[in-house]
């Protein structure tokens, strides 16, 4: 298994994960939140992108993560309108022993039921966004591969 380094996160790419051209990303529309990557595992219909963007020091100090997760969840709700988005869910992750602030929602993409985790991670200055998405009929096999992940990763 080999890792991808975003930021200070060293993110684990699981067999069957391929990490993404910049050319794939770009015709996915990549969120432009920062530098990052875009893993997929094509049998099992997950998509998941992670990228950190690092903010002056005054924006990073008064910016609460709580308070971002919820203005993302405005963003995700404008983008997927189209999509009949729906919100499940608040909550927290575990990335790699450090908490980030989280929810779950669904939408449906090509008359295919879908859902999607977003969360927000503040590291010193630094805000880690990950999106993962996945068909909602494997939801669970997809969660517990996902959570394999963010279980995994590691900091630098």
């Amino acid at each position: 298994m080999t890792d991808v380094k975003i930021g200070h996160m060293c993110v684990p790419v699981p067999e069957g994960f391929e990490v993404l051209s910049r050319e794939d990303r770009s015709r996915m529309n990549f969120i432009k939140e920062g530098d990052g990557e875009v893993l997929r595992n094509n049998d099992k219909h997950i998509v998941l992108s992670i990228a950190c963007k690092k903010h002056n020091a005054l924006l990073a100090a008064l910016a609460g993560t709580k308070d971002a997760v919820k203005s993302m969840e405005k963003q995700v709700a404008s983008a997927m309108g189209p999509y009949a988005y729906a919100l499940d869910t608040f909550t927290a992750e575990d990335l790699g022993g450090k908490s980030a602030e989280a929810f779950h929602y669904h939408y449906t993409a090509q008359e295919t039921p879908m859902s999607g985790t977003s969360m927000i991670l503040k590291e010193g200055g630094v805000h880690y966004y990950v999106h993962a998405y996945y068909r909602t009929q494997l939801q669970e096999e997809s969660r517990a591969i996902l959570q394999d992940i963010y279980h995994g990763i590691s900091w630098a």
